[in-house]
C-alpha cells in the first residue's frame, strides 16, 4: 500500500506531462485570424428620441456651434414646468420676480468654453404632451420674442449668491447655477390665473405650455443642463402679508422635457461624403454626437467563418487631425460605440456595450488612447458577442459607429481609413477551430 502510494503522488505531481497532449490540441486549435475585408463610410445622421414617457436624459444641451469640420449644428431644449407637491396660494399677491434657475451639467460642456455664450429663454406657443415620445427632429413653435436672456463664460462659471424664502425667513445661500431673471409680465399672468388652474397638474399645463431654452449667436461652444436637479425650477417671488415668499415651478420626472438638433454640412469636407448615392469605402470618417453623421462598418468576409467559436473580436480606429481642425478646442470624443439596426429600423446599442453598460471602458473599450504612432488617438473595441452572432447568422454585418451618449453629447471625432500601414482599421479575432 505504501509503494502504490507512492506511486500514485509523484505521477500526480508532474507538471511536465499531465495532460501535456489535451494542451497541445486546444493550442492547436486556437487561431488568430486579422485579413478581413472592411468596407467604411461616414453616412447621414438619424434621429435619436429624447423623451417618451419612459425615457430621460441626464443632460439637455443647448448650442449654435460652429465647428470648422463639421458646420454648424443646433439643440434647442424644450421644458414643460410643473407644480410642486404643494399648491400655491397667490391670493392678494404681488409679484417680485420670476427667475429660471438651470443646473449647470459640466460633463456635457464641448468646445470652445473661454468666449461668451448667450441663452435665451422664449415661451413655448404649443402643448407638450407628456404621454407622447419626442425625438430630436421634432419641431416646437415658440414666441420669437425672448422672455429672459443671460450671456455667460463656460470655463467661468461659478457660484451664485441669492435669497432663498423657502422656509418663511430670508435665508442667504450660494448654488453653482445659472439665474435667469424673465419677464414680470409672465410672474403678473401666474399670480393672476384661476385659482382653479393651480388644483390640478393637468390644469396648469394646459394654461402654461412651457419654455424653449435656444442659444442665439454661433460660438464653438455646447453647454448643458441638469433638470433634475433639486435647485433647477422656475421660481415665483412675491410678497403676500408683508412677507416675501417663493413658489417653486418643477421640472420634476412627470415634466415633459426633450432636445431638438439641428445640422448643416453645406461646404464642409463632409459634405462631399454624404452626396454619394452608395455606401464606399471612405479614406476619411466622420463620427458626430448629437443627431450628426455616423460611420457605417460592413464586414462583408465574416460570415465565410465555419465551425469556429469566437473568444475574443477586437477592432481597431485611428483619429486623424485636418488642416482646418481646432484640436485644441475640439477634443476627441471622450466614448464611441457600436449601434445595430433593430427589426423597426431604429438604432440600437449592440450587445457588447448592453452587456458592460455599468464598465464600458474595461468591458467594452472606446475611449480615446494614446496611438503609438505619435498622431492623434486611437480607439479600441471589445465585439465579442456581435461578431459570433455575425458569424451564426443571426445578425447583419454592418454597425454603424457614434459618439456616446448621443443625445447629451456634442462631441465628434474623425477616423483615417488607409488601405494599408500602422493606421489601417483593423479587425482581430481569435477563435477556437472545431474542425
Amino acid at each position: 500500500m505504501l509503494l502504490l502510494s507512492l506511486t500514485v503522488f509523484w505521477g500526480c505531481t508532474d507538471p511536465t506531462t499531465l495532460g501535456s497532449d489535451l494542451l497541445d490540441e486546444d493550442a492547436a486549435q486556437l487561431e488568430i485570424i486579422d485579413s478581413f475585408t472592411i468596407e467604411a463610410s461616414t453616412i447621414p445622421g438619424e434621429r435619436v428620441i429624447t423623451y417618451s414617457p419612459f425615457t430621460a436624459l441626464q443632460g439637455y444641451m443647448v448650442n449654435n456651434l460652429q465647428d470648422p469640420v463639421f458646420g454648424s449644428s443646433r439643440a434647442t431644449t424644450h421644458l414643460q414646468a410643473r407644480l410642486e407637491f404643494t399648491r400655491p396660494n397667490f391670493s392678494d399677491a404681488e409679484p417680485d420676480s420670476l427667475v429660471l434657475v438651470l443646473a449647470y451639467d459640466t460633463a456635457g460642456f464641448y468646445g470652445n468654453l473661454d468666449e461668451p455664450f448667450t441663452l435665451d429663454v422664449h415661451r413655448a406657443s404649443e402643448f407638450l404632451d407628456q404621454n407622447d415620445n419626442f425625438f430630436s427632429d421634432t419641431t416646437v413653435t415658440f414666441d420669437p420674442s425672448p422672455i429672459g436672456s443671460v450671456t455667460i463664460t463656460p470655463a467661468n462659471i461659478d457660484t451664485v449668491t441669492f435669497v432663498d424664502y423657502l422656509q418663511g425667513e430670508p435665508d442667504t445661500q450660494q448654488q453653482v447655477t445659472l439665474r435667469i431673471p424673465l419677464d414680470l409680465m409672465l410672474a403678473q399672468e401666474l399670480i393672476n390665473l384661476d385659482t382653479t388652474t393651480y388644483e390640478s397638474d393637468t390644469s396648469f399645463i394646459r394654461a402654461f405650455n412651457g419654455l424653449t431654452l435656444r442659444a442665439p449667436n454661433p460660438t464653438q461652444s455646447s453647454i448643458s443642463f441638469d433638470m433634475f436637479s433639486q435647485q433647477s425650477g422656475m421660481y415665483l417671488y412675491y410678497k403676500r402679508d408683508t412677507l416675501f415668499r417663493q413658489f417653486r415651478f418643477t421640472f420634476s420626472n412627470f415634466s415633459t422635457k426633450f432636445v431638438t438638433f439641428e445640422h448643416d454640412y453645406t461646404g464642409t469636407p463632409i459634405e462631399p461624403y454624404l452626396q454619394s448615392p452608395e455606401p464606399s469605402n471612405d479614406s476619411i470618417l466622420f463620427a458626430q454626437g448629437m443627431q450628426g453623421v455616423n460611420v457605417s462598418f460592413r464586414f462583408p468576409t465574416l460570415s465565410n467563418l465555419n465551425n469556429v467559436i469566437l473568444n475574443r473580436a477586437e477592432l481597431v480606429v485611428h483619429s486623424t487631425v485636418l488642416g482646418i481642425d481646432d484640436p485644441a478646442n475640439f477634443n476627441p470624443a471622450e466614448q464611441l460605440i457600436f449601434y445595430r439596426r433593430s427589426d423597426d429600423g431604429e438604432l440600437t446599442a449592440i450587445d457588447d456595450v448592453q452587456l458592460a453598460s455599468d464598465d464600458l471602458a474595461d468591458k467594452f473599450g472606446g475611449q480615446p488612447e494614446a496611438s503609438p504612432t505619435g498622431e492623434g488617438v486611437l480607439y479600441r473595441f471589445t465585439l465579442s458577442t456581435h461578431f459570433q452572432d455575425v458569424i451564426d447568422g443571426l445578425a447583419d454585418d454592418e454597425i454603424i459607429l457614434s459618439a456616446f451618449p448621443r443625445p447629451e453629447r456634442a462631441s465628434r471625432i474623425v477616423l483615417t481609413n488607409p488601405s494599408q500601414g500602422p493606421e489601417r482599421i483593423r479587425l482581430s479575432l481569435t477563435v477556437t477551430n472545431l474542425e
